[in-house]
């Protein structure tokens, strides 16, 4: 979608359910610039690593992160990101003061829940997943929590939501059937946030990524953390590819592509988070 051709184009109707326009590079600097400082004052330090992983500007791509400390994850994702990340979040955040003004001004997309919208739920955000996908079609980045729920565990919640998965590989799909060149692909790039204490000031951040070659399931429990039990630096792991031959070697098959795909992701994601049955271990 285009960039909005002035403040009141930006006021997009959260309740329309079209997808809110891309915000300017103006608008979007500015509001990294509040979540570099704001962040920076409250967390005493913040190591990124694997930001060589982020495709490039036109490609497609879907970050996906832990979601165990609210707003802060998003504002803290901004802050480091090099592209425009544009993140899925529930429409009532829309009607909070002054985060209403950041959450438009970052290009963020309305999801409609059952509990605040009824039966128009589901209709709202089928409209919004068609504009979803449209834009990664056009070389946009997303933002996404797979756990679908932000929630200050010591584990990631499981099984992971396959709608990542699916909007990719229906972005794929599309662009195939629009007669798009075979090597386009929607790339998913895992994240991992730990937060040492998240509520105490001037804690420390670890944003972690890694190579997304999948590690033997009990090798990936607790290696979000060094052998001296202090988190691992944060990083953006390397992207899974997901592409037409995806959908391919799955004869076609969507949900079964989607359920191998948000398989991988989660391996991924564990590596790269802290995965303990408590606080206390």
């Amino acid at each position: 979608p285009p960039p909005p051709s002035s403040p009141r184009a930006a006021r997009t109707d959260v309740r329309s359910g079209t997808l809110p326009p891309e915000p300017t590079p103006f608008i979007y600097r500015a509001i990294r610039v509040v979540f570099r400082l704001t962040s920076g004052i409250f967390y005493s330090t913040t190591e990124t690593h694997g930001l060589e992983h982020v495709p490039p500007p036109g490609s497609a791509m879907i970050v996906c992160f832990n979601h165990g400390n609210g707003l802060a994850d998003p504002m803290v994702l901004i802050r480091k990101t090099p592209r425009v990340v544009r993140f899925c979040a529930k429409d009532t955040l829309w009607k909070m003061p002054i985060m209403n003004w950041f959450i438009r001004g970052s290009g963020a997309v309305p999801v409609y829940r059952r509990r605040e919208h009824g039966e128009q739920a589901e209709s709202l955000n089928l409209e919004i997943f068609a504009e979803l996908i449209a834009a990664l079609r056009q070389g946009h980045c997303l933002g996404f929590a797979p756990e679908g729920v932000s929630r200050f565990l010591p584990y990631m919640e499981q099984p992971l939501k396959t709608g990542v998965a699916r909007i990719a590989l229906e972005a794929v799909t599309q662009a195939r059937a629009a007669g798009a060149p075979p090597s386009f692909a929607v790339r998913l790039v895992p994240v991992g946030l730990a937060f040492t204490h998240r509520e105490k000031f001037r804690s420390d951040l670890c944003m972690q990524a890694r190579r997304a070659n999948i590690p033997p399931r009990n090798s990936a429990r607790n290696s979000a953390r060094n052998s001296d039990g202090l988190p691992r630096p944060p990083q953006y792991c390397e992207s899974i590819k997901v592409d037409a031959a995806v959908l391919d070697a799955h004869g076609g098959d969507v949900r079964a592509a989607a359920l191998t795909l948000t398989a991988v992701l989660s391996e991924a994601m564990e590596g790269v988070t802290i995965n303990a049955p408590s606080w206390e271990i």
